[in-house]
């Protein structure tokens, strides 16, 4: 008889690989049989909107066809899958109608250019050809299009709707209060024209913007950045004109791709491909990394999203609720098996408490666990302020972010009342008891009051920024101020670490975490659960001193914003 010691005997992860690599190798088995080997090259349909992660949803939706989003998560692991085929050849990617943002975009160029770095060969099929189509199909070894498809990239171009003059005629206006001209987030409503601060930051986002999209097509069809610059200034034009300048590789349809391939390949898609994918055998961590999701407009309370996508406008934005982030963290940080965390953020800010109650609980745990931040295609004001405190950040070159600043206000209804001949009445105590009232702006007094408290919570956002960051004071004042900043300059501003797609950001945070290289780390989505969960830290002496002194701070700088009936607004 054989006697094992219990260190001996496998454990659950080590016999779930077991398991798991056992249905892999009977998969792999049947690429031998006949009419079960692997086509030759996988056709990816890449269209519509991107998130980076699937989302949970009831069961029930999970059915509906509307409610599956293709995911960047997806897009990585099926490229992943079919890199380590040895039987299949390449990817044909079939874009069109791409509705993602430039920072998505470069993800999925970053996604591209790593299967290409298995050997393996990735054609770009066009049917048009946008910004967003042909700057992703130049990360391709080649591009090809049929004769009808016109070459479309004709640049960037940022508009603003200015409703001063439209408010007016109906008897209403903004009254808004600002940490400076940068923080525009309101100027839509209080202004009739762009401001020279708002012209310069969209100058100087669009020029980070064009020279990221100009350089990656230079490398990628490896033309001299000049002379890319001259073709899109020359565009529109069809697609035979764009072969002969050197933009695509050929002009052909679908059915012609065979011939281009390589002879007759044999060309399926991925639906059909995917059962014949060779199963790569796996072998795991015990340990994890916590994803937690922060994505939507920062409010107080729970989290909010519409059941499913739609077009229209019938269901309210989606919402990143600090109660919830807050639950997950702290079920995070309990979860021994989680050994860091990486936190995705693809907002533009909202609530100034919200956010400052999840930046303390980034802090917070920080301290036991390693918190890497991802920013999506933007983290700024609120979201960046949520992200501060992390151990590293990782932004994509495009990724909008900074804004650190605040504004404060309200729409004045007075006018509109006497056009409707309307007339309220309003009996108070307290000198301030009506200074929110939509029936009138603030008086001098009033909008004194305010301002000290605009800029004592622009001076917390600061802080927060100077210690999470380590930072001159100096230095954050001149590249705060509500100012808006790409994640390249940000890089450059100390603002980010590094510049890279989701997996890096797993990278750094399975490096911190100590977890060795040789093994697949799980990904485990932190859920958030229901009900109240206390920090862990909250029963110890000393750390109740220090979160009463940082509350009784807090409170003393105008944190008790959470009493008052009206939001700061981060945007």
């Amino acid at each position: 008889m054989i006697y094992m010691s219990p260190k001996s005997l496998p454990n659950k992860t080590e016999v779930s690989d077991m398991i798991a690599n056992s249905a892999r190798f009977v998969m792999n088995r049947r690429r031998n049989l006949p009419n079960q080997a692997p086509p030759d090259f996988v056709i990816l349909d890449l269209h519509g909107a991107f998130t980076e992660r699937s989302e949970t949803q009831p069961l029930l939706l999970r059915l509906l066809p509307q409610a599956r989003r293709p995911t960047m998560e997806g897009l990585n692991h099926i490229l992943d899958l079919i890199a380590a085929d040895p039987d299949v050849k390449g990817v044909v990617l079939r874009l069109r109608d791409l509705d993602v943002a430039l920072a998505t975009v470069q993800s999925m160029r970053d996604a591209v250019k790593r299967f290409r770095e298995s050997g393996k060969r990735a054609v770009a099929y066009l049917s048009q050809m946008d910004v967003r189509t042909y700057y992703l199909a130049s990360a391709c070894d080649e591009i090809v299009a049929p004769e009808s498809a016109e070459f479309g990239v004709l640049g960037l171009a940022a508009q603003v709707v200015y409703l001063k003059d439209t408010l007016a005629r109906w008897g209403i206006q903004g009254d808004f209060l600002a940490v400076s001209p940068y923080k525009s987030a309101a100027d839509q409503l209080v202004r009739s024209d762009m401001s020279d601060e708002v012209r310069q930051q969209f100058n100087w986002i669009l020029d980070v913007n064009w020279d990221q999209i100009i350089n990656g097509i230079a490398e990628g069809r490896k033309m001299p950045r000049d002379r890319v610059v001259e073709l899109l200034n020359s565009a529109p034009m069809l697609a035979t004109r764009a072969a002969e300048a050197g933009l695509i590789d050929r002009v052909l349809y679908e059915d012609d791709l065979g011939e281009f391939l390589g002879g007759v390949p044999k060309v399926l898609p991925l639906a059909q491909s995917f059962p014949h994918l060779y199963q790569p055998y796996e072998r795991h961590t015990k340990e994890a990394i916590g994803i937690i999701s922060l994505e939507g407009a920062i409010v107080q309370g729970d989290s909010r999203r519409p059941p499913f996508p739609t077009p229209l406008p019938i269901f309210p934005e989606a919402t990143a609720g600090s109660e919830t982030l807050l639950r997950a963290f702290r079920h995070a940080e309990k979860d021994d098996s989680i050994k860091a965390i990486v936190f995705y953020v693809n907002s533009g800010g909202g609530d100034a408490v919200a956010s400052d109650l999840i930046c303390r609980e980034v802090e917070r745990i920080r301290r036991t666990k390693p918190v890497v931040g991802y920013m999506g295609d933007v983290a700024a004001s609120g979201g960046y302020y949520v992200l501060s405190q992390a151990d590293y950040i990782v932004a994509q070159p495009l990724t909008l972010t900074g804004s650190i600043g605040v504004i404060m206000g309200k729409l004045v209804t007075g006018g509109l009342f006497e056009k409707l001949r309307a007339h309220p009445v309003t009996i108070q105590r307290g000198e301030n008891a009506t200074m929110l009232s939509s029936e009138r702006p603030f008086t001098d007094r009033e909008r004194e009051q305010l301002r000290q408290l605009l800029f004592d919570i622009y001076d917390m956002f600061k802080a927060r920024v100077i210690s999470g960051r380590r930072l001159d004071p100096a230095h954050v004042e001149e590249i705060a101020q509500g100012k808006v900043w790409t994640g390249k300059q940000a890089l450059e501003m100390g603002l980010v670490d590094e510049l890279g797609d989701f997996e890096a950001a797993v990278r750094k945070a399975t490096q911190l975490a100590g977890l060795p290289s040789d093994r697949k780390v799980p990904l485990a989505a932190v859920h958030a659960g229901r009900g109240y969960t206390v920090p862990a830290r909250l029963a110890d002496p000393q750390s109740w001193v220090e979160y009463g002194k940082q509350s009784l701070s807090l409170l003393f700088r105008g944190n008790a914003l959470a009493m008052m009936p009206f939001d700061v607004k981060i945007r």
